[in-house]
């Protein structure tokens, strides 16, 4: 049964807050709410993967930066993150994805 559910209020204190908002929602109906990487958090992101001792933490680096529901600092964010560890891989690519990351994106000669 998901515990994390945004209800109406939440979500317009997060548009507000935030501007643009995006929700996934996990295989068990928990609903996560992320904002767009900063370029400062983007060039983070990709030196900390970059960075072989340190390439497991970029996922979960980047989620922790973004995630604007729950709370990144709460219990409920840990215990998420404890249930589900492949979690912020999977919100990596949905967060790459707003930041403006196309998967094949194509060129063509003018």
């Amino acid at each position: 049964m998901p515990t994390l559910l945004i209800d109406d209020d939440k979500r317009s204190d997060l548009k507000a807050t935030h501007g643009a908002v995006w929700v996934v929602e996990t295989d068990d109906g928990d609903e996560i709410a992320f904002r767009k990487p900063t370029p400062q958090e983007y060039r983070r992101f990709k030196a900390t993967a970059l960075d072989e001792a340190k390439r497991m933490h970029a996922d979960e680096n980047l989620a922790r930066d973004v995630i604007v529901f729950p709370d990144p600092k709460s219990d409920e964010f840990k215990q998420l993150f404890e249930r589900l560890p492949a979690l912020p891989t999977a919100l990596s690519k949905a967060i790459l994805k707003a930041a403006g990351y196309v998967d094949g994106l194509e060129a063509r000669k003018l």
